[in-house]
């Protein structure tokens, strides 16, 4: 079944339904056909390899694309697709029109509770008693009964918005909508209308309006009539109180096809295939509903004690007073009753009430998460302390779980080996990746070979110490006192047990070692003569214990010498001497040599190893995998039953792996990537792996390629991703072998080529390089470097595979050349695997990103798909709990079984900087107590761009996992999480496995993804799933999901308009002026609180500006380590809209404040704070200055000159519609009211009161605009030819200003304050003639040219027509506006402003730039605190010697 909603391409593709099964016969054959019709070119069996094929999928990703060639014109059908010049199909459900109406529009249940529970507190607090008790009185009773009326208002404004927002989609609407949404406006005037009559009636005396309605009803007087009427109004929400605790009764009824059910659905919702059976089983609803019940419960009290009732005396004090003495221009005299002061007060507390939902969410959000993560286990094991508290119950009570055993009477045994096999090769992986030394590897390691040791042989770790210890019992112990020293060993039954393995190791080695007879008889007689004493405990009588050190000490230093494989010479001259004829293969041993290392520790470790490891990294892995063991998880099947599965990372031209210039480039200051990734990341272990001296710079030279991979291992690069995901398949091949001999498997000896076969099946790794193919063929040098690395990856990685975008341009029969995208799978040394013919460019069509998995997502095999980004990562021991994950989707987690798996994440780059770490925490602390919170109780976590697991067949056959539609889909992740809970999909959290991640790492990077984040959740707010979403959910889930996605950005607006809020605490929000330098801040200083207030800002500017104009676009980030130095004029353009403009805005509001304005407390304290924040270390005056003055704006890029980044940063307007450009122009109104307060404080007006004198003073503005029009015309005249006399006019237009200031002061008396003032005055009223001027280009374009152009197209399409006709029109109009309206004169004005801007930030920055201990204070600041000593010792390493050392 379709859809059926039709909305076209607003809200992302829909997709095909095959069903909700997971059958494999019927999808097998249905890929068939699908590939056939697609264009599938399957190549002969021997290029596809063994095991390759496309399996399950009947292209999702591509029909979307076929649809729409269908609707082009036959003639040239790809280029009229391409070019969009054919009718889009019209919407015919939902529509999206920008406006925040959308906000209440879709959460209009929410709203009404708040409003309705404000008006309740309000009239319970004005009551006389002022307390809850007086709800008992009769009279405050009934007044709070009014709320129905505000109910039903609020029900009619609601349905009048969704006819108003859907009346675009009417033409083709099915007609039983249409009379839906006519019914329940009807029904909704009738309620409006009723409800306030018989509310009336119900008043013995009524007052006011109830006064004025009684009367048109004749003062009928009936109590009962108003009561009747609300419960005649609340039958419909009684009867979904009922089905809400009935929900197997609401599910059924939601997906029934019965006549009558389906009559009284319609009138519910639309009829819909998505939205339907959506809710919980009633353990979850009661669980998700206690938790809103106890946050509404302390948030509506909260808000009625703290907020509402401290108000309700000032309040009525205030309305009771007569007018104060006020100035006649000013607003508050023309409002009865003081209304302007008490609206003034209750504005912010209106605002909060709103608003502090959100911050209770985020209290009781820790609370819940804290709670559930403690029954969940999580965080047991923090410590290398409290992992060998538990070591030795792990193979026993946790690794059960992820080990196999077909015996029970074997399980103990096998748990055991099969755990020491695991920790093995965890700690194997640990030393490869160079987290962990040579030393640290044998000390963590369990012994891996099997050996006649009577005692269990634990890690050293556990052992640490514990020989050294026994030793010294026994030289201390007295001769005679066996019995004593043995139980004061046994005290400790690891120090037992270690005494006991190191004797037996002893004897075994000797024994194996030795090859003379008489030696191994010598060694065997003492080995009797020591369990004979032992037996007759006379040890310590028998043996001068005192000399045993210095056995010690030599048996330790033999062993150190076999470990190191030493070449044993022997002197034939000399007689012969015992213990000399020694087998020398043994030594050569592998096996052997780790005994000798294992022996040698035991023996002389003296320390408890408590700091080992040492990496931070490693420590945090191995207390994370020791934890996760005893949490709870499914049990793993046999690798040959699990769940296949496919991991698919998107790929775009990103760094692969560094090459050895980028790696030893430097910047300004002398520092590159390599010296920076050394001083954070030590090499002492990769040195010793490789075996290279550090002295020794020739070798290092030789080992680039080496380093290029440790340093590549170290970013966000597709290196370290494909590393980490091809550990799933090391995993499998491990566990498969390790299943064989559980099973006692006879294979021949085909063992590793089975365990290879079996993690192929279950395993496909696909990498999608979309510009694989432009890369190939380019012959730019970074584009060539790219490929050749992909194509060594694939060599490294046998299982790898890679999908890119083929185009390719054929000759067709009738001469002309055509253009084809295919879609490619190549492994190994480039080898084609499959050809997809796709019908146009996918990246074109919708949004890149998404679109690069859709066209590769076919060529993925098994049951699962794991979505990987390529700045994440994996590990070994994590990729072995894989069986475990996926066999959760054979588990029911609430009413159904899974459908995405969410899992936990590691940011790995929160150790680069203190931005890094802010972001780690942030980061950190959603993925983890967000999200286990999210998914359990309030069962609302979606997709969110991390690793999640899909359920890859219920996906394919419900329109993907990536929804690509332009703009809309920006965040194409959290789509794909609510179109699988719409389409019944059920979403998890588990927190047994993590994979990590990379984050933005530099101050602007972070600024563009918070930017990029907040246009996401713009367009949300406007989409479709969200408005469903927020009808088919019920209350609570409603709540859930509001304050989980748009509301939390909507409410961080208001927070940003509370604190705005002309008042006392102005201040905190001038704070924003400089912080892309002070936000580098440290955890010693807390500057954490100013990081995100300063980001609060950055999300509330884009979020605010995405849902009023649009504008979204991807950003892209940038993902490498920031060494560089961001310019000033680079930091200018990226925060000068979004935070420095707003700031200074508030500047002058405060200046004007403490001119003007009275406070009953010091306001010289705000002045001091906001100058002490003023702080920016960036010294390149030069550079901004050479943009801001580099004119023309035609061909340039942003970044080369101020008018062409003028210019783009209004682009968001060209597509604005009336509504929006309307929105702005009232908003920006509010820069008038500066000049209209302080022109008649001036001393010039004399106490004038009048409106000539506000009339007047827009001479100022007339003379300045003036002014810049004739130098903008003289520019234009005389610039190139005559700059003599261009020079000369603006002389003169520069006296002409200077005698009339001079007449103002001579004739009108004039003062030097009121300059000041004036200037404070005109500059917000500048501001605003810009912003007029900016919006008028597109009014009138939508007002007069559009219409114009849609008469006169000669393609009769309309708004949608994309060709050279139109194009060449608007190029036309365009260039007349130019040339007739003052664009050059505002575009002057505006170059003012920015110079003046870029003036007032700069001003500290050369004051501060003279001190020198600035500059070492920032770099603690900003960067990782290795570094920055390091960096110091090199700046005095290079002092001393001149340049520096090349090591350095």
């Amino acid at each position: 079944m379709a859809d059926g909603d039709g909305d076209g391409d607003g809200g992302g593709g829909g997709g095909v339904d095959v069903g909700r099964g997971r059958g494999r016969g019927g999808l097998e054959a249905e890929a068939g056909r699908a590939g056939a019709d697609a264009g599938v070119r399957r190549l002969p069996e021997g290029a596809a390899g063994s095991g390759e094929r496309v399996s399950g999928a009947v292209a999702p990703e591509v029909m979307p694309f076929i649809r729409a060639a269908d609707e082009v014109e036959p003639r040239n059908p790809r280029v009229a697709f391409l070019l969009g010049c054919t009718a889009r199909k019209p919407k015919t459900n939902f529509v999206e029109v920008r406006t925040f109406l959308h906000i209440f529009r879709s959460f209009n249940r929410m709203w009404m509770f708040f409003i309705l529970a404000f008006q309740a507190m309000l009239i319970v607090s004005w009551s006389s008693s002022g307390s809850l008790s007086g709800i008992t009185d009769g009279t405050v009773f009934r007044n709070v009964l009014s709320v129905f009326i505000t109910a039903a208002l609020l029900n009619f404004m609601k349905v009048t918005l969704d006819i108003v927002l859907t009346v675009q989609a009417w033409g083709s609407m099915e007609w039983t909508k249409i009379v839906r949404y006519l019914l329940k406006f009807v029904v909704a005037v009738a309620w409006i209308v009723i409800l306030p009559l018989t509310y009336s009636s119900s008043l013995k005396n009524p007052s006011g309006a109830g006064k004025l309605i009684n009367g048109w009803i004749g003062n009928w007087y009936n109590e009962s009539i108003y009561n009747f009427a609300i419960v005649i109004y609340m039958v419909p929400d009684i009867f979904a109180a009922l089905f809400f605790l009935l929900p197997c009764l609401q599910n059924a009824m939601e997906r029934s096809n019965w006549h009558v059910i389906g009559l009284l659905m319609w009138w519910i919702q639309p009829r819909l295939y998505v939205g339907r059976g959506m809710h919980e089983d009633i353990l979850s609803i009661l669980k998700y509903v206690f938790f809103w019940a106890v946050l509404l419960m302390s948030k509506l009290a909260f808000s009625f004690y703290v907020e509402i009732s401290p108000l309700i005396v000032p309040t009525k004090f205030i309305l009771d007073q007569e007018h104060g003495n006020y100035e006649w221009h000013q607003i508050f005299p023309f409002l009865p009753r003081n209304l302007g002061v008490v609206i003034t007060i209750w504005a912010p507390i209106l605002l909060v009430y709103f608003m502090d939902t959100q911050i209770w969410y985020a209290i009781f959000s820790t609370v819940f998460g804290g709670v559930s993560g403690a029954l969940s286990h999580v965080g047991e094991i923090r410590t290398l302390g409290m992992l060998r508290a538990r070591f030795k119950s792990m193979p026993e009570e946790a690794f059960g779980k992820c080990s196999v055993a077909t015996h029970r009477e074997q399980q103990r045994a096998h748990e055991k080996r099969s755990f020491f096999f695991v920790w093995n090769s965890f700690i194997h992986s640990l030393r490869e990746e160079d987290l962990i030394s040579d030393r640290e590897k044998h000390i963590l390691m369990a012994p891996s070979s099997s050996s006649s040791i009577s005692v269990t042989q634990w890690p050293l770790f556990l052992l640490a110490s514990k020989v050294p210890t026994a030793l010294h019992m026994a030289m201390n112990a007295k001769e005679g006192d066996d019995h004593e020293l043995i139980e004061k060993i046994k005290l400790d039954r690891d120090r037992y047990n270690a005494v006991i393995e190191c004797y037996e190791s002893l004897m075994i080695i000797l024994d194996g070692l030795l090859i003379d007879y008489n030696d191994r008889k010598i060694v065997s007689d003492i080995d009797k003569k020591v369990s004979t004493s032992m037996r007759n405990k006379t040890l310590l009588d028998d043996f001068q214990m005192a000399e045993i050190e210095k056995v010690n000490a030599t048996l330790a230093n033999l062993l150190q010498l076999m470990a190191k494989k030493p070449s044993i010479l022997k002197d034939e001259s000399e007689r012969k001497q015992s213990f000399t004829n020694l087998n020398m293969n043994l030594i050569m041993d592998t096996s052997w040599r780790e005994k000798f290392i294992r022996l040698h520790l035991l023996l002389t470790m003296k320390d408890a190893a408590m700091d080992v490891p040492i990496n931070l990294d490693a420590h945090r892995r191995i207390t994370f995998f020791g934890n996760s063991l005893f949490m709870k998880m499914p049990k793993a099947p046999r690798v040959q039953d699990m769940i296949s599965f496919s991991v698919l990372t998107p790929y775009y031209n990103e760094e692969v792996l560094y090459s050895s210039y980028e790696l030893n480039r430097k910047n300004e200051d002398g520092i590159s990537i390599l010296f920076y990734l050394q001083k954070i990341y030590p090499e002492d272990n990769f040195l010793e792996r490789v075996g290279v001296d550090p002295d020794h710079e020739e070798t290092l030279k030789a080992r680039m390629d080496d380093i290029r991979l440790w340093a590549s291992f170290r970013g966000q690069t597709l290196a370290r991703t494909v590393r980490g995901m091809m550990y799933y398949r090391q995993a499998l091949k491990l566990q498969c072998h390790e299943d064989m001999i559980n099973e006692q498997a006879d294979l021949g000896g085909e063992e590793a080529a089975w365990s290879n076969a079996i993690a192929d099946a279950k395993f496909t790794y696909i990498v999608s390089c979309q510009l694989y193919g432009m890369h190939k063929a380019s012959k730019d040098p970074r584009e060539k470097n790219l490929y050749e690395n992909i194509l060594n990856l694939m060599l490294t990685y046998p299982a790898l595979r890679v999908a890119y975008i083929d185009e390719k341009e054929v000759h067709l029969p009738n001469g002309k050349i055509e253009k084809q995208y295919y879609s490619v799978l190549v492994k190994g040394d480039d080898e084609e695997i499959y050809r997809i013919r796709l019908p146009g460019k996918p990246t074109e069509i919708g949004e890149g990103k998404p679109n690069n998995q859709n066209h590769a997502i076919i060529f993925t095999r098994g049951e699962a798909l794991q979505a990987i980004d390529m700045n994440q990562e994996n590990y070994l021991e994590e990729a072995f709990k894989m069986r475990n994950l996926l066999d959760e989707f054979l588990i029911t987690h609430g009413k159904s079984k899974p459908t995405i798996l969410g899992v936990r994440e590691h940011i790995f780059t929160g150790s680069v900087s203190s931005l890094a770490w802010f972001m780690s925490n942030q980061e950190t602390s959603f993925v983890t107590i967000g999200q286990r919170v999210l998914a359990n109780p309030l069962k609302v976590r979606f997709h969110y761009g991390h690793p999640d697991v899909f359920d890859r067949i219920f996906h394919l056959t419900r329109g993907g996992i990536s929804k690509a539609s332009k703009v809309i889909n920006l965040s194409e992740d959290i789509f794909a999480g609510f179109n699988s809970t719409l389409r019944g999909g059920n979403v998890t959290h588990h927190e047994y496995i993590q994979l990590g991640k990379g984050r933005d790492v530099g101050m602007n990077q972070i600024s563009n993804f918070e930017a990029k984040v907040a246009n996401g959740n713009g367009e949300q707010t406007l989409c479709r799933d969200i408005y469903r979403l927020g009808h088919r959910f019920d209350f609570y889930r409603m709540l859930s999901l509001y304050f989980t996605t748009v509301g939390f950005y909507f409410n961080s607006m208001v927070a940003v308009l509370t604190v705005g809020w002309p008042g006392e605490r102005i201040w905190q929000s001038i704070g924003r002026v400089h912080y892309h330098a002070t936000s580098a801040s440290s955890c010693q200083l807390q500057l954490a609180p100013v990081f995100f207030t300063f980001h609060l800002g950055t999300k509330t500017h884009y979020y605010g500006r995405t849902i009023l104009h649009g504008g979204a676009k991807y950003r892209a980030t940038g993902r490498g380590f920031v060494v560089r130095h961001a310019k000033f004029a680079e930091n200018y353009r990226m925060y000068s809209r979004n935070h420095f403009v707003k700031a200074l805005e508030l500047l002058i509001l405060l200046v004007v404040y403490l001119a003007y304005g009275s406070s009953y407390r010091s306001s010289s304290l705000y002045l001091y704070v906001t100058i002490s924040i003023w702080f920016l270390t960036v010294d390149d005056w030069i550079d901004w200055w050479k943009w801001m003055g580099n004119r023309g704006g035609i061909g340039l890029a942003p970044e080369q000159s101020w008018e062409a980044w003028w210019v783009s940063e209004h682009d968001h307007l060209k597509n604005a519609t009336i509504r929006s450009l309307l929105m702005e122009f009232i908003l920006s109104l509010r820069f008038l009211i500066y000049q209209y307060g302080i022109v008649y404080h001036l001393h010039i007006v004399h106490g004038n009161k009048s409106f000539m004198v506000y009339a007047l003073s827009w001479l100022v503005i007339a003379t300045a605009l003036v002014s810049l029009k004739v130098v903008s015309l003289g520019r234009e005249k005389f610039v190139t030819r005559l700059q003599l006399v261009f020079r000369i006019l603006k002389g003169i237009v520069f006296l002409v200003l200077i005698s009339l200031l001079a007449l103002l002061f001579v004739a009108f008396d004039l003062t030097v304050s009121d300059v000041g003032a004036s200037i404070l005055a005109f500059i917000p009223t500048g501001w605003f003639i810009l912003l007029i001027a900016q919006l008028c280009g597109p009014m009138f374009r939508r007002l007069v040219i559009e219409p114009i152009r849609m008469l006169c197209c000669p393609c009769a399409t309309g708004d949608a027509c994309r060709g050279p006709c139109c194009a060449k029109f608007r190029q036309r109009t365009g260039a007349v506006l130019r040339k007739m309206g003052p664009w050059d004169s505002i575009q002057e004005m505006a170059r003012m402003y920015e110079y003046t801007m870029g003036l007032l930030i700069f001003l500290p920055i050369a004051v501060l730039s003279w001190f020198p201990f600035v500059s070492e204070f920032q770099t603690r600041l900003l960067f990782n605190q290795a570094f920055s000593r390091g960096l110091q010792i090199s700046r005095i390493l290079a002092g001393q010697n001149g340049s520096g050392s090349k090591r350095d």
